[in-house]
């Protein structure tokens, strides 16, 4: 029987901080924030976070961000859990890794 736990976990995981990254980047972006390390880091885990499809959406394709934003980064969460879940499969023993 395979396990999903770790997939929701780990995309709820996810989910939280990408929350946390807008809030802080809002609050550095605003100038409320007295910390401009944790503005900055807060600004590297979302250009992280929208890499696939936002990054290929603005340069490639050249439509308007705005309206696609949260889909985008919804996509690009569910993608990077399934590749958390594929690494923590690995490391825990089970070698076959099954998409």
């Amino acid at each position: 029987m395979k396990r999903k736990a770790p997939f929701i976990i780990t995309f709820l995981a996810l989910i939280i901080l990408m929350i946390i990254a807008f809030q802080i980047a809002f609050f550095y972006d605003e100038g409320t924030l007295g910390s401009e390390i944790l503005g900055r880091g807060a600004n590297i885990v979302i250009y992280i976070f929208s890499f696939p499809t936002l990054i290929w959406k603005i340069y490639f394709v050249n439509l308007d961000i705005g309206s696609w934003m949260y889909l985008g980064f919804f996509i690009n969460i569910l993608f990077y859990s399934l590749i958390v879940q594929k690494i923590l499969e690995y490391f825990r023993g089970n070698k076959k890794i099954e998409c």
